[in-house]
């Protein structure tokens, strides 16, 4: 009897187990199926959404908001095509940088006919050339295209690189290294190819207008009193004084003490104005004359002055020069009230210039 029990007992319990597994099994099957159809279900449904209206539109929305026709035609790019492309880029850069080569030649010709000559007065009251700040700083601007002569003064005090040295004043530039120095620093600072240069002195600024037959200039009221008082601190007697404004024809001693009226008006700005005039005064005083008197007034000229030029590169300047009727004179000073500021630096009254500016207004104004 308890064998025939425990034997019932095990086999009720195999039964059971086996009669689990087969209900897991037909859930397994169930789940299998039932996920089937639901798969059927939404792929039926998708295809059916898909032919919708609706499903369009929302799905043209969700991926952009450009219907696009059913049918988009696409060329096919082959290698040909891109090696055509390259080719025809390469041509378009070629040419682009032809033209740009002919603008910048066009800009040298145009350069080439423009000859500067930097005009160098000192403050010396002897025959010497050295040791000595240069009082007139003038870059002569030949412009044979506008045919015009361009004047540009450079303020004395403008304060600059002077190369070889620390900044300071450009007029220092003389001093430490004469002519050849003094137009290295223009060109370096102003970005300019000056080539040639004079430098003249007291006495030789006097030789040049006495040789000239003196020159008529227009005085100002205001400009008498202190023109005078020049003469006297170079030393000269009353009897060179002026006594009335207006036009008055000036020997070399009194052109030279005209020139350095500083102290009245605008100071050196009004100064570098005066120099600038009678410079003209001089041009057109020059070609007023015969062209067989020039070779005369540069014998007599030359040994007064101190230059990198030839008597003959002169004589065939002033001969260009005489052979145009119609030149126009026009002058400027740099740096303009615009492009320059007075400051002290290293305790010195400076003119301290935007050169960016100051490049630029005078490519404007010579070119």
């Amino acid at each position: 009897m308890g064998k025939n029990s425990s034997y019932i007992k095990r086999k009720t319990t195999k039964n059971k187990r086996k009669k689990e597994g087969e209900n897991i099994n037909n859930f397994k099957t169930v789940i299998y199926i039932t996920v089937l159809i639901v798969i059927i279900l939404s792929i039926s449904s998708f295809n059916y959404l898909n032919n919708t209206e609706v499903f369009k539109a929302n799905h043209i929305e969700l991926v952009d908001s450009v219907e696009y026709p059913p049918y988009i035609d696409i060329d096919v790019v082959t290698s040909e095509d891109i090696k055509e492309r390259i080719r025809i880029d390469n041509r378009m850069q070629a040419k682009k940088k032809r033209d740009e080569r002919n603008r910048e030649k066009e800009e040298e010709k145009k350069k080439e006919k423009v000859e500067h000559i930097l005009l160098i007065g000192i403050d010396s009251r002897t025959n010497d050339f050295k040791y000595a700040r240069a009082d007139t700083i003038i870059i002569a601007s030949i412009n044979e295209n506008k045919k015009q002569v361009n004047l540009t003064s450079i303020m004395r005090d403008t304060y600059v690189k002077i190369p070889g040295h620390k900044n300071n004043r450009i007029n220092a530039a003389y001093a430490f290294g004469g002519g050849k120095l003094l137009k290295e620093t223009i060109n370096e600072n102003f970005n300019l190819n000056i080539d040639k240069y004079i430098v003249i002195n007291f006495q030789g600024f006097e030789r040049v207008i006495d040789i000239l037959d003196g020159i008529d200039v227009n005085i100002k009221k205001y400009e008498v009193k202190e023109l005078n008082r020049c003469l006297t601190g170079l030393g000269r007697s009353k009897s060179y004084y002026i006594n009335q404004s207006g036009v008055n024809h000036l020997n070399g001693m009194q052109a030279l003490a005209y020139c350095r009226i500083r102290k009245v008006g605008k100071g050196d700005y009004e100064r570098t104005e005066r120099q600038r005039k009678v410079i003209k005064v001089i041009i057109e005083k020059i070609r007023s004359m015969n062209f067989s008197d020039y070779p005369k007034i540069i014998a007599n000229i030359y040994p007064s002055v101190k230059t990198n030029m030839t008597s003959k590169e002169c004589l065939k300047l002033i001969y260009n020069y005489y052979n145009i009727s119609d030149w126009i004179v026009e002058s400027m000073q740099i740096p303009t009230n615009e492009c320059g500021k007075p400051r002290i630096i290293n305790s010195m009254w400076v003119i301290d210039p935007d050169l960016e500016e100051c490049i630029k207004c005078i490519k404007e104004f010579i070119y």
